[in-house]
């Protein structure tokens, strides 16, 4: 009697087969949410204010080269007079780019303890009670302009905030596997967390809100 072929390793194989297509199906699914939250972001995490003077220009830490030209062309363009540059780890690094590339050291002001949107806002806000200022530019990431708003806002309602963000990179290739693509994603998170949660905390639970800084104030 001929001898039968072994079937013992074919559902073996047919099991892999199976576990690799889900996999490349996930991954494909994965890749496709990962670029789809990078191309909204400009619909759904970025706010962009017009190009106009202002009291004030606040440069948030955390992404130091980028928004520090950026501020710096602001500067030379005449949007503000005075600059605050907020937040720890790269504080120094955007006060000294800015004085390096024509902005007077005397006109810039560093506030190097904060760690967070909420504190950049928080200690930030004596310095622009102390200016009296009306008004204040948000030097920071494009998809990090929201958030950015909506937190200095809810700590000083007197101050009109407007973005105008560093850009990002030329292609979405690049923005989306570059090393901004994993902050953007976040992003939507931590925008989602303010509103839950942030939106509805008082900035001030301490009462120590500056009196400039008052809803209302004339």
């Amino acid at each position: 009697m001929a001898a039968q072929p072994a079937q013992g390793h074919a559902p073996a194989r047919h099991i892999t087969r199976k576990v690799l297509v889900l996999m490349l199906l996930l991954s494909t699914l994965l890749v496709g949410a990962h670029l789809a939250l990078v191309a909204l972001s400009e619909q759904f995490v970025t706010v962009r204010g017009d190009m106009k003077p202002a009291d004030v220009m606040i440069v948030l830490g955390g992404d130091g080269p980028s928004r520090a030209f950026k501020a710096r062309e602001l500067w030379h363009r005449g949007l503000a007079h005075s600059v605050i540059v907020s937040g720890d780890g790269d504080c120094d690094y955007i006060r000294d780019t800015l004085v390096e590339g024509g902005v007077p050291a005397g006109v810039v002001t560093t506030e190097c303890l904060s760690g967070s949107t909420r504190e950049n806002a928080r200690f930030s806000t004596p310095l622009l009670a102390a200016a009296q200022a009306r008004s204040a530019i948000l030097v920071t990431s494009w998809f990090h302009t929201r958030r950015a708003i909506a937190t200095f806002a809810a700590a000083c309602p007197s101050i009109t905030f407007t973005a105008i963000p560093s850009e990002p990179p030329t292609t979405l290739f690049e923005t989306a596997f570059g090393h901004y693509g994993p902050a953007i994603a976040k992003e939507y998170a931590k925008l989602a967390l303010y509103r839950l949660q942030d939106a509805s905390q008082d900035p001030w639970p301490d009462g120590g809100r500056p009196e400039w800084c008052e809803e209302g104030r004339e």
